[in-house]
């Protein structure tokens, strides 16, 4: 049996913070960081012993708090404190301090029954005030909530948890911040795009692009290749942006390049009523069954459309060539 006991443990706890919270009588089962004090936000189930957590989890070694050494900014200077986050000790460790690096090594070794010297846990390096960054304490607490949430489904429906659990999920975890692709590149003018960013709008998956400087989109008129708005299900690659013919500028803000028109294009230009409004290329010549779709589906300009048709064959001669033949 181990010597390190409640007692052992409660002087090691003790130097967690100024305010000797694990001691002070206060202590709170669902305290997430033992130095800080700061606490988790919904309850959790002990993942060992399955029932609620009580402060009896932590002197049964269930769950322990980092005791690793880091220096944090406290009142504009530089102090040397434990890390103080929970972690089960079923896991490898606290995200930010793993096992495998020789940290809370102890703690895992009085677990197992194996005497532990408490000057184990003193500052090894006390004079090292290089700043360690402070954690977004939004994001670790929600990451928290979600690990918790995960382990306790898995033991409402298989019972119990498996002892390689936390190692796994924090391998994996370490696997998706290492795929992460960087979300800028390129400096502003340097006629490089910001790199291609998945985000989630409303369960949607819409891929997004902006463009920095003179990129390839001033040049050809066109988005990059490959560029799909699964939202609004359009292509960017095969159709030119969106032209505003007023101002010249398309809807992403960059000069369009204008396109040569053909002869129907000039005719139809020339030849559309007073007032109207410039309208994307259409198919001037159409068949019958076009014509009662559009008659059915009155939007207005049908009259218009073939009245444009009309003058295309005057212009054209086309119609007195039929008449000829």
């Amino acid at each position: 049996m181990s010597n390190f006991s409640k007692k052992e443990l409660k002087l090691l706890y003790s130097s967690y913070g100024e305010d000797d919270l694990y001691n002070s009588g206060k202590f709170k089962p669902l305290t997430r960081n033992l130095t800080t004090g700061k606490i988790l936000m919904r309850g959790h189930h002990c993942g060992q012993c399955n029932n609620k957590m009580t402060q009896n989890c932590y002197e049964n070694l269930h769950y322990a708090y980092c005791s690793t050494w880091v220096t944090r900014n406290r009142d504009g200077r530089r102090v040397r404190v434990r890390c103080g986050e929970r972690f089960a000790l079923r896991s490898d460790g606290c995200a930010k301090h793993p096992r495998v690096q020789g940290y809370n090594e102890p703690l895992y070794r009085a677990a197992d029954g194996y005497d532990v010297d408490l000057a184990e846990f003193d500052d090894t390096d006390p004079g090292d005030l290089k700043g360690e960054p402070e954690d977004n304490e939004d994001d670790f607490e929600a990451e928290s909530e979600e690990l918790e949430r995960l382990v306790e489904a898995i033991i409402e429906k298989d019972g119990y948890l498996p002892p390689d659990f936390h190692a796994k999920y924090w391998q994996d975890r370490a696997k998706e911040k290492s795929f992460a692709v960087p979300k800028n590149s390129g400096a502003p003018g340097s006629g490089n795009h910001v790199a291609m960013e998945t985000i989630s709008e409303d369960q949607d998956e819409v891929k997004v692009t902006a463009s920095r400087g003179q990129g390839n989109i001033l040049t050809s008129g066109k988005a990059g290749r490959g560029m799909v708005n699964q939202k609004r299900g359009i292509s960017l690659k095969e159709r030119p942006l969106a032209r505003d013919s007023q101002t010249g500028f398309t809807y992403a803000g960059n000069a369009s390049v204008s396109q040569p028109e053909d002869g129907k294009q000039k005719i139809a230009r020339s030849y559309a009523p007073k007032g109207s409004k410039p309208k994307a290329p259409m198919e001037v010549r159409r068949g019958p069954s076009e014509r009662d779709e559009d008659a059915t589906n009155d939007t207005g300009n049908h009259k218009g459309k073939k009245r444009v048709a009309k003058w295309y064959d005057k212009m054209t001669g086309k119609k007195e060539k039929d008449e000829s033949s």
